[in-house]
C-alpha cells in the first residue's frame, strides 16, 4: 500500500490533523489506529486512505458498552512518516508542533478540530441570545499553545488558553474560539465536498449564518483581518481582549 503516493494531498493532511487529535501510533512500530463514534465517517476515512482492513468496536471510560469505532491498519512507511513529522507513540501527553505542509493548513486543523474539538452554543447570561464557539482540547500544553498560535497567526484571530485539573489525573487544556473568530475559521477550512465529520461542518454553517452582534466576547478577530465567505460577515474588533495562556503544570 502506497498511502503517501494514493492519498488525495487534502485528505491525508485532514487525516494527519485526525489522528493527532484522536489516534494513536502502537510501540510495535507499525500499527496506526483512528478512532470515532461516527463509524460512516470511519468508512470515509478507510476509503480516502485506499485501505481494506476491518473496522472495529470498543467501551471507553469503564462502560461496556460499544460505542466506539476503532480503524487499525498496520503500514511501516506511513508510520515512518508519521514520525518523520513529528508524530509518535504515547503522544497524548508530550506533543509538540507538527511539521506539516502549509499549503493543507486548513485541512489539517479541520482534522484536529474533528478528532478532539468542539463547536457549541451557549447562552449569554445578560439577554439569552445565542453565542458560539470552537475550542481544541489537548492534553500537551506545548501542542495547545503552538495551534493556537498557529490558528492565530494563520486566520488573524485570537484565542484564549484555559486548564481544567478537576476529577483527572493530568491537566487537559482546551484553546477557546469565540463566535467571530470561529466564522473566519470555519469559512476557510470548510467546504462543500471536504472530508469532514457532517455534524460538525453542519454546525459550522449555522455558526455562519448567525450574523447577531455579540454583546461580550473573549475572542476576537485582529485588526484588518480577511472576513467570512459573505461580504456580511465583515469584522473590525481591535478593541477585544486578548487571550491568556495558563502556566504549566509542575505535577
Amino acid at each position: 500500500m502506497k498511502v503517501l503516493d494514493e492519498i488525495l494531498p487534502n485528505n491525508l493532511w485532514y487525516i494527519v490533523g485526525y489522528i493527532v487529535a484522536d489516534g494513536n501510533l502502537s510501540g510495535d512500530g507499525r500499527h496506526i489506529s483512528i478512532v470515532s463514534k461516527d463509524i460512516e465517517h470511519l468508512i470515509k476515512i478507510q476509503s480516502a486512505l485506499q485501505i481494506d482492513c476491518k473496522i472495529g468496536t470498543f467501551a471507553r471510560g469503564g462502560s461496556w458498552d460499544k460505542k466506539y469505532g476503532r480503524l487499525q491498519f498496520s503500514n511501516v512507511n506511513f508510520y515512518r512518516w508519521l514520525q518523520s513529522i513529528n508524530i509518535g507513540p504515547n503522544k497524548s501527553l508530550i506533543q509538540g508542533p507538527i511539521n506539516f505542509d502549509p499549503e493543507y493548513i486548513g485541512d489539517f486543523i479541520r482534522g484536529v478540530i474533528d478528532g478532539d474539538g468542539c463547536i457549541r452554543t451557549w447562552k449569554h447570561s445578560s439577554n439569552n441570545g445565542v453565542q458560539w464557539y470552537t475550542s481544541i482540547t489537548s492534553a500537551s500544553l506545548e501542542f495547545t499553545i503552538w495551534i493556537k498560535e498557529l490558528i492565530e497567526k494563520h486566520y488573524k484571530i485570537k484565542g484564549r488558553v484555559h486548564s481544567n485539573t478537576a476529577s483527572r489525573k493530568n491537566t487537559i487544556y482546551r484553546v477557546k474560539f469565540g463566535k467571530l473568530a470561529s466564522q473566519v475559521l470555519f469559512s476557510k477550512i470548510y467546504n462543500s465536498d471536504c472530508l469532514c465529520l457532517v455534524r460538525k461542518r453542519k454546525l459550522a454553517h449555522l455558526c455562519l449564518l448567525d450574523t447577531k452582534k455579540m454583546v461580550n466576547y473573549n475572542s476576537v478577530i485582529c485588526s484588518g483581518a480577511v472576513t467570512g465567505s459573505q461580504d456580511r460577515l465583515k469584522i473590525d474588533c481591535s478593541k477585544g481582549r486578548v487571550g491568556s495562556i495558563p502556566t504549566p503544570s509542575t505535577k
